[in-house]
């Protein structure tokens, strides 16, 4: 059975608005969950105590007083109610730029847990955007030495001087980014990759249908 050139063009057309089609979703899902990531981030970095933040002194000392405790549980329980997070953390800059860990999530002296004080040497550009600019922003998916995320990243802001004090970041797995996406973008486009098979089908049958009766 032989289909024609007109039923390959069609067929051609349908694949390529298929292809199309799945492009535009995928992005759009995408920004949402910037939007989103971008939203959630602002808000959780909102709730920080700045009167707490204060009385860190972003040395190996903080880990013995309570404001760093407080703070410590406060992410821990960020992350247990949102399972697709990774990483919840608070940094600092010093005067010669240097940014370092305030607090995180994870528990002191586990493998993932920056100890208060230690250097983040491979921080984002943006996040020194942040500090500098004082407004938020989403970056990645980008790499580092703990893995590959999309993170959310804000400025803590003392309300008495109108200064950028500290930075508050949500890390996002990457891998989890985009299954994700994946899963979010798939009805729609799950719907419309079915239509074109039928119309592929009803093409094929039609083409069929009158070699028949030839």
């Amino acid at each position: 059975m032989k289909i024609k050139f007109k039923h390959l063009t069609i067929i051609f057309t349908v694949l390529s608005l298929l292809v199309i089609f799945s492009w535009i979703v995928a992005n759009q899902t995408e920004k949402e969950m910037r939007d989103n990531l971008y939203t959630q981030t602002v808000l959780s970095a909102k709730s920080v105590n700045v009167n707490v933040l204060k009385k860190l002194t972003g040395t190996a000392r903080d880990i013995n007083l309570a404001e760093y405790k407080e703070l410590k549980t406060q992410f821990a329980n960020m992350l247990t109610a949102d399972s697709d997070l990774h990483f919840i953390y608070l940094m600092g800059v010093k005067p010669n730029g240097k940014v370092f860990f305030y607090v995180d999530d994870k528990p002191d002296g586990t493998k993932e847990c920056s100890p208060p004080g230690s250097p983040y040497d491979e921080v984002p550009k943006e996040f020194i955007r942040v500090f500098k600019t004082g407004k938020p922003t989403v970056e990645g998916p980008s790499a580092d030495s703990w893995g590959d995320y999309t993170s959310g990243c804000a400025p803590i802001i003392d309300p008495k001087t109108g200064k950028t004090i500290a930075i508050f970041a949500i890390d996002f797995n990457a891998n989890n980014w985009y299954w994700l996406i994946a899963a979010k973008a798939a009805l729609p486009v799950g719907l419309i990759f079915a239509f074109s098979l039928g119309l592929i089908s009803m093409l094929i049958s039609i083409q069929r249908g009158k070699q028949l009766k030839e």
